[in-house]
């Protein structure tokens, strides 16, 4: 996913991150995405993540999930609980939002694939007068 440069200032507040996309961008490991963001390849990003510490890898991730959360993204704000150890949480929070019919389609992978909710719940949702993923689904 992309991230502006403010973004990840406010997420990292006390890291040269200014330095690292400079330096990051002249090794090619970075790139910018448009006028003010960032991207990385998914390749790139696990191998600089295999170089670091478990601890700090942990809490960088914890630290995207939160701020992910507050921003209302929350299929990268399981990914990140996730990465972090964080996976009860992780799950809980996907659980609660697909049982609330909030985005379905970004979060259906992870909870089928953890079985995070029964067949009976998720007939439950789909035939009820609640929007499932901003849309009403007729039964």
């Amino acid at each position: 996913m992309p991230l502006r440069r403010s973004d990840a200032e406010e997420i990292f507040p006390t890291d040269n991150v200014g330095s690292a996309i400079h330096e990051m961008l002249g090794q090619g490991l970075l790139r910018r995405h448009d006028g003010d963001s960032f991207e990385m390849h998914e390749t790139v990003r696990a191998g600089l993540e295999g170089n670091i510490a478990v601890g700090l890898r942990n809490s960088a991730h914890l630290a995207l999930a939160e701020w992910y959360g507050r921003h209302g993204l929350l299929s990268a704000e399981v990914f990140h609980l996730d990465k972090a150890g964080q996976h009860d949480r992780a799950r809980e929070r996907a659980r609660a939002a697909f049982l609330e019919g909030k985005q379905w389609s970004a979060l259906a992978a992870y909870v089928t694939r953890h079985k995070l909710v029964s067949p009976a719940e998720v007939i439950r949702i789909a035939t009820g007068l609640e929007k499932v993923d901003g849309t009403y689904l007729l039964p």
